[in-house]
Formats: C-alpha cells, structure tokens, sequence
C-alpha cells in the first residue's frame, strides 16, 4: 500500500512539473487526409510554439489521418512518426531529429535499505535484444550516473532513503527512455521532465575538445556529452580531485553549482556563484559571478563576472565582466567589460571595455574603450576610444580617437589625434604629433627660407593642414659670417581666400658658433601669408616674433652673432624682436 500511494503521488508530480513544457502540452488534432508538415504547422498554431526539422523527416508525398483529444504532444508527435523520431525543445522551439534506434532499461537487482539505495540492470536494444555499450544511465533528481558496459551492464548505489527512483538511458542516435524503480516493481516509461534542471547558462560540449583540455578529461566525458547533452541540474556546492573523481562524480558536467572547490581541477556544466580551483576549472557551459585557478580557467560559454587566472583565461563565449590573467587571456566571442594580462590579450571579435596588457593586446573587430599595452596594440576594424603603448599602435580601419605610443602610430583613417614619433595614415582629418606625420593624402612639403638672421633654410613639413610638424637645417651663406642651426616646429594653415592661405608656425632651433659651449636656442613664432605661383609651387613673404635664449658668450672667429642689432633685452639672458621670413614652398 505504502509504495502504491508512492507511485500515484510520484506520477502526479511528474505530470505538475511537466506542464510548463511545450512537449507536455495537452492538445487537441483532428486532421483527415493531411500531410505530416500540415500536421505539424497545426500543432505549431495550437501550441504557440515552432518545429526545427530536416525536410527528409517527412514522407510528403503520403497523407495521414489523426484524431486525437487533450493529448501530450510528445504522443501525438509519436503516433505522427511512428515513434522513429528524437525530440529536443529549447525555447519555443522543437527540435526534431531521426531517432534511428530505440531501447528499453530492464532491472536485474532492485534492493533499498534506510540508508541506501542499489539497482542493477541492462539497457538492451528494442529490436535485437542485445545490450547497448556506452549508454549513459542517469538519474536528474539525485545527479547520478553511469555508462553501461559492452553488455549493457550498468549498476549504480544511491545514499539515503528513496523508495523510487527514476532512471534515464540516453544515447546518441537513439530516443531516450526514463523508467520509474521502486524497491521490488518497475513502471513503464512516463516522460520523465524536471523544470528545475534549466538554467540561462548557455552550454557547449566544444571545450571537451579544445587545446589541452582534450588530455584532461577522460573519453568518458565526451560519451555523456553525446548521450545527454540536454540535461542539467543546479547544485548548491561540489569539490572535487580532479575531474570525474569528487562530490558529483561523472555527472558534474551535467551540473551547475553555486559554489564549487576543485583541489587540483574540475569540470562542471556551469558556475552561478563562486568556482575556486587549485590547478584548473574546465566548465561546459557559462560562468557567472566568480571563477579563480592557479593555472587556467577554460569556459565553453559566457563569462558574466569576474575571472582570475595565474596564467590564462579562455573563453568560447562572450565576457561581461573582468579577466586577470597572468600571462594572457583568450576570448573568441565579443569582449564588454576588462581584460588585465601580464603579456598579452586577444580577441577576433568586438571589444567595449578596457584591455591592458604587458606585451600586446590584439582585437579582430571593432574596438569601443581604451587599448594600454608596454609593446603593441593591433585592431583590425576601426576604434572609438584609446590606444597607448609602448612600441606601436595599429588600425587598419578608422580611428576615431586617441593614439599614443613611443615610436609609431598607424590608421587607415585618423579622425582624432595621434601622439608619436612616427605617425602614419592612410588619410586624416585629425592631429598628428610627431617627428613625421605621413598620409597618402597629407602634405610632404619642402620649404625654402631666408630671415634676418639666416640666408638659407630648408623644412621638410609632413602631417596636414589641421597640424603639421617640420624637420629643419639652416645656415648662413656669407664668408667670414658664418652660422649653422637645426631645429623643428609645428604648424597650422588658414585658408581665407580662394587663393591666399595663412600659415602659423612655431619653431625651434639650436645655433653652432664656433664656441663648443656656446649654443643659443631660438623659438620663433611665424605668420606666413603665402600665394601659388604654379602648380606645386607657392610664394610666402610675413612676420616673426622671435625670443633668443643667449647667455652672452663670444661666437668665434669667422662666425655671426645671432641676434639683430634691434633686438630688446628680456632679462640678462633673453632677447627679443620682431623679424621677417620669406621663402618658397614645394608641392
């Protein structure tokens, strides 16, 4: 009586929790001379749910006749295809497959105890008799499982008071079969479902076979992918040695936990809480919260936390959140959050966040936030945001923000600021500030120059017209009045007129004269109203204000002095004046 009242509470149960299932629906089908596809777009109708299917699945050419009332669409679905056919329901969606194989569980030896619970048995074929190899035999409830032998054999040992179980036998390429077992009697199959068992996490069984994570877990754990990979229970704690030895034993990739302990590594279906590891953490599907190892943390789907790794981080899916990584951290998918590695961080995708990084820091796509790199920073698409590295930054699309860097700075497009010695672009409408400023489109002008101190002086201006820079050399052609300087400048050009452009440049330069510790330095601001004569060839004639650092030695024998006569005493060691610039520029 005790186990009878057990079973009618255990069945009712089972059809409550299932009633949420778009499988477990109750619906009603009349159909006369239809097609199997009209059948399933009725269905599709009267569930608010859709079909996904290969178009081989249906014969439809045959027609069909159904008449069924506030029946299980699984049944239905059953009937339809003559039960030749595995089903798979993510979201709204069903996913309809060929079940080429069927199997049934038979219990050899059922025994319960107050405080434990064993069952043994075989998973044989429906058609032949034999038993099925590599099935795995799992319960949801209490997350234990098995994989049966060549024979079918399995046997599994529950702890605890259970005076029924349900047992589920999955195997790719055949339809899954749940069975209730009670102490001394089976049920015949109930379509076991468990509302509990979803989570939000994505899964992916693709880390089983990524890199080294292929030499850790064992082929056993690529068996219980392919048979139940749509399977997963939550769980408030796990530990474990190392994978498939622990508190969950070969079902933990099947688990998500909230906390979980793996002294040297683990693998689990999913992290919502908090995953510490010794060596390594080897995780299915999602992370959210905390994920901390030694070594390594591998994760097949997202990360929505934090992530800490002594070495590396990799990640299949997209990040939201923060990366630390001792050497580097790899993520395939899209990144929104920070990546903080002690060499480098790379990914193919979009990055919007922050990625700082010893050596390099490498993003395939679009980059939205801030690149900070001791060597390079490399992004394929365009950027809105900031690079600053040591060595280099590189765009190969549009940059549409800052780059700074020790050495170069590159961009197919610059429509912001670059900061560097060498700065190149494809084309600009921003700011370069540099020794040299290349663009395709930007200037490569030669200046030839005379003032009032120096009869000869030759620029070389790269950059645009928005800001240019200029390597200078000059000197004094006039026999015993000899000077020598070198120096560099910037400046910007006006254009007011058609023809008639306006130059403001500031400059810099250091004189030799004669007098090895005698070096004046002179800035000069200059305004140069400049007109084309031909083409490629434009005129300047204007105005300098010049301040002369100069403390008053004697130039030597044969050399100028280098201010005018006119000039005005500052202080004791600057002078100033207003002077003249005239000259030719080309191109």
């Amino acid at each position: 009586m005790k186990y009878l009242i057990t079973v009618c509470l255990l069945i009712c149960w089972l059809k409550n929790e299932s009633l949420a299932q778009h499988l477990h629906q109750k619906l009603s089908l009349h159909l006369k001379e239809k097609t199997v596809e009209q059948a399933l777009e009725e269905l599709s109708l009267k569930g608010n749910f859709s079909f996904s299917y290969d178009g081989q699945l249906l014969q439809k050419d045959s027609l069909i006749s159904i008449k069924v009332s506030e029946t299980y669409v699984w049944q239905i679905l059953d009937q339809l295809f003559a039960a030749q056919v595995s089903y798979k329901e993510t979201g709204k969606h069903i996913i309809l497959r060929p079940a080429q194989h069927r199997f049934h569980i038979v219990a050899e030896e059922i025994s319960a105890t107050k405080n434990q619970y064993k069952i043994s048995g075989y998973v044989l074929h429906n058609l032949t008799g034999k038993g099925v190899a590599g099935a795995s035999v799992y319960e949801k409830k209490l997350l234990q499982s098995s994989l049966t032998h060549k024979d079918g054999y399995f046997r599994m040992r529950f702890r605890g008071n259970h005076p029924a179980v349900v047992l589920t036998a999955s195997k790719e390429n055949y339809k899954d079969t749940s069975m209730i077992f009670l102490a001394d009697i089976a049920v015949a199959p109930e379509g076991y479902q468990d509302k509990n068992t979803k989570s939000s996490l994505t899964m992916s069984s693709v880390i089983e076979r990524t890199g080294i994570n292929r030499l850790l877990l064992s082929s056993k754990r690529g068996i219980q992918s392919l048979n139940i990979p749509d399977f997963f229970a939550n769980s408030p704690f796990q530990a474990s040695l190392i994978p498939g030895i622990g508190s969950q034993g070969i079902m933990s990739s099947q688990v998500i936990n909230k906390a979980s302990l793996n002294l040297i590594g683990g693998y689990t279906a999913g992290v919502d809480g908090v995953e510490v590891g010794g060596v390594f953490n080897i995780t299915k599907g999602s992370v959210a919260k905390v994920q901390v190892a030694g070594v390594f943390n591998a994760v097949g789907g997202s990360l929505n936390g934090v992530q800490v790794a002594g070495v590396t981080n990799f990640n299949l899916d997209t990040i939201h959140g923060v990366q630390v990584a001792g050497v580097c951290n790899y993520t395939p998918s899209a990144v929104s959050g920070v990546q903080i590695a002690g060499v480098s961080n790379y990914t193919p995708q979009n990055l919007a966040g922050v990625q700082i990084a010893g050596l390099s820091n490498i993003v395939l796509k679009q980059v939205e936030g801030t690149q900070i790199a001791g060597l390079i920073n490399i992004n394929a698409k365009s950027i809105q945001g900031t690079q600053i590295s040591g060595l280099g930054n590189i765009s190969f699309q549009q940059v549409n923000g800052t780059q700074i860097s020790g050495l170069f700075n590159y961009a197919k497009q610059l429509n912001g600021v670059q900061i560097g010695l060498f700065n190149l672009a494809g084309s600009s409408t921003g700011y370069s500030i540099g020794l040299f400023n290349f663009f395709k489109d930007g200037y490569h002008k030669v200046e030839l120059t005379a003032d009032e101190i120096l009869n000869t002086q030759l620029s070389f201006k790269t950059g645009n017209a928005n800001l240019y820079t200029f390597l200078l050399g000059a000197t004094h052609l006039e026999k015993d009045r000899k000077a020598f300087a070198a120096g560099l400048g910037m400046g910007h050009d006006f254009r007011s007129l058609k023809k008639l452009q306006f130059s403001l440049m500031l400059s810099s330069k250091v004189f030799f004269t004669g007098n090895d510790t005698y070096f004046p330095i002179l800035n000069k601001i200059s305004l140069q109203p400049s007109f084309p004569i031909i083409k490629n060839l434009r005129a300047f004639a204007g105005p300098s204000f010049n301040f002369l650092y100069d403390d008053n030695q004697q130039v030597a024998q044969g050399y100028k002095t280098i201010s005018p006569a006119y000039a005005s005493n500052l202080n004791s060691h600057i002078k100033t004046w207003v002077g003249w610039n005239i000259g030719l520029t080309f191109f």
